[in-house]
């Protein structure tokens, strides 16, 4: 679904989406897709298998990579959720969200996420 969901948006206009919302909904679609590919995937044929076959170093890495995921993708539902709420509350005013901005808060979204996997 994911993969559909991020091909319609770059593929088509017709999306009935406005373009801040298209920018989080691509960010999320592209975090699910990553924690399928990254996650479910490996888990999967790990229990298909019984054994672990993707060696020590993504064995040490694959939990924080879940981990940045995670946290993006919750980051991310937060600033949807933020934008509609901005958009509720002052319906005519609230044009302060540029697409600027929304990069700008997906890019932050992702350094965000990745702050516990250094500490």
């Amino acid at each position: 679904g994911n993969i559909i969901v991020f091909y319609s948006s770059l593929r088509y206009d017709s999306i009935k989406l406005d373009k801040i919302s298209l920018i989080f909904v691509r960010n999320l679609a592209v975090g699910d897709i990553m924690y399928c590919v990254l996650d479910a995937f490996p888990r999967f044929l790990t229990f298909l298998t019984r054994k672990w076959m993707f060696g020590r170093m993504f064995c040490a890495v694959k939990g924080r990579i879940v981990l940045v995921l995670g946290a993006v993708n919750i980051l991310t539902v937060l600033s949807i959720t933020i934008v509609r709420l901005c958009i509720l509350i002052t319906p005519f005013s609230f044009c302060t969200v540029r697409r600027r901005v929304a990069v700008a808060v997906v890019t932050l979204s992702w350094i965000i996420g990745c702050i516990p996997t250094i500490l």
